[in-house]
């Protein structure tokens, strides 16, 4: 590929990675949302979403820089030949072929049996460790399906259709396994002063947003949504050895809500 037809590609790369990340970032705030119960549509807007995809843009762009990086080193090594190439040219092309993948068997079938081994003895085994090799268990599933001889689908397609689902249901349960991190560790610690001027003690801050913010109130375990203009400022109660007050503009700012 010539550096013209990568430049022309560009946009259209940047573009899907956006929307890849877009995606993976909703799925992530709406897992979030309903493990604790709140309302999705509601308290997300398009804007925050977006920003939240951008901080995934990074670690995702990381990877693939990574990824093409290693691809061309290899295929630099090994002439540009394929894998069918490469294995005809040896004196035994199954062996060949065979040893050649078998790392990754070997990679995949350690994540399977380690990440079961992990969920069944680990003591509070949470959504992620599950996923885990239930991810790799798919990955060796589409990997052995497309593997068949009368298998006509590109490899583009392939990989959509190997790693699209894995990082999709990555994102769904890593938002479900934060909230309920968020919920265990809830302390109410903070104490809400309402435009009213009455109080409420014995609070749990579990999430901003442009909106307003998430509570979680410790004495019914119920969780609200108080927007702004409801509040006067929250006062941090916890036994410290200084006291930490936030108002609305600072809570809206994006400080920390969770412990």
């Amino acid at each position: 590929m010539s550096t013209k037809d990568v430049l022309s590609s560009l946009p259209a790369t940047v573009t899907g990675l956006v929307a890849f990340s877009f995606t993976l970032t909703a799925l992530r705030e709406w897992a979030y949302h309903y493990a604790i119960g709140a309302d999705f549509i509601i308290l997300n807007s398009p804007i925050e979403l977006a920003s939240n995809a951008l901080r995934w843009m990074p670690g995702i762009g990381l990877l693939i820089v990574l990824s093409f990086l290693f691809d061309m080193l290899t295929s630099r090594i090994e002439g540009f030949r394929s894998e069918e190439e490469i294995a005809e040219a040896s004196s035994n092309p199954r062996r060949t072929s065979y040893l050649r993948i078998l790392p990754y068997r070997i990679g995949l079938l350690l994540l399977i049996v380690g990440g079961f081994i992990n969920a069944v003895y680990k003591e509070n085994p949470q959504p992620i460790d599950w996923f885990l090799p239930l991810g790799a268990v798919w990955i060796c599933f589409t990997i052995w399906y497309f593997r068949h001889p009368n298998n006509r689908l590109t490899p583009a397609v392939r990989l959509v259709l190997v790693f699209v689902p894995f990082w999709g249901g990555f994102s769904f349960v890593h938002g479900y396994d934060e909230a309920l991190k968020h919920l265990a560790l809830s302390r109410g610690e903070y104490r809400i002063v309402q435009s009213n001027d009455l109080t409420e003690d014995n609070v749990h801050l579990l999430r901003a947003t442009s909106k307003g913010i998430l509570v979680l109130r410790l004495a019914t375990k119920d969780v609200s949504f108080l927007t702004y203009d409801s509040f006067k400022r929250i006062d941090w109660t916890a036994t410290s050895a200084q006291e930490q007050e936030l108002t609305p503009s600072e809570v809206s700012s994006g400080r920390s809500l969770t412990p």
